[in-house]
């Protein structure tokens, strides 16, 4: 039983962080949501139909992110501290090449998107604002993750960069207002 015990809170360790990076983007959205309430339904339903493209980012990073855990949990189990480094490295280029064909692929599809959504242009300027703050929300995941895979992370670093990103998203965001 105690080894059942041991196990469910290693588990709990490192689900509960992403759990909260989870919760943290479904909050921006909201937050983004009420704040361009004001301006119209057309403008909220721009909104609403962008954010499923920035949940398809975010799963591709979160994929790149546990991908990267596992190959860290042989690295460590096989006491090669070297590739550990090498492994981290590549899955921030990995995320970052991703990041970078969605963006482009957003950027080419940008005419089609107002039209098949049905929603005002204006959500471009919304998508192109977020879409920005998935490059830095990519090193910070990935790199989270890498630290609680090695267990040298203190909550308190993941917390600070996930404040970090809310206060970058708020910042970008009230300038476009």
């Amino acid at each position: 039983m105690k080894c059942v015990e041991e196990n469910m809170k290693r588990q709990l360790e490192l689900s509960i962080p992403s759990a909260i990076e989870c919760i943290i983007v479904t909050l921006i959205s909201m937050v983004d949501t009420f704040a361009i309430s004001c301006l119209g339904s057309t403008v909220i339903a721009a909104v609403g139909a962008m954010v499923s493209i920035i949940h398809f980012l975010n799963l591709i990073v979160k994929a790149v992110q546990v991908s990267n855990n596992v190959t860290i949990a042989r690295e460590i189990g096989s006491q090669n501290n070297e590739k550990i480094k090498i492994t981290t490295g590549t899955a921030i280029g990995l995320g970052m090449i991703f990041q970078g064909i969605c963006i482009l692929l957003t950027i080419s599809l940008s005419h089609f998107i107002p039209i098949v959504f049905k929603v005002d242009s204006i959500c471009l300027t919304y998508l192109y604002i977020r879409l920005i703050g998935t490059i830095p929300a990519t090193i910070s995941t990935i790199l989270s993750g890498h630290l609680r895979t090695i267990r040298k992370n203190k909550r308190n670093n993941e917390c600070k960069n996930n404040i970090f990103n809310i206060k970058y998203h708020f910042r970008l965001f009230s300038y476009t207002i």
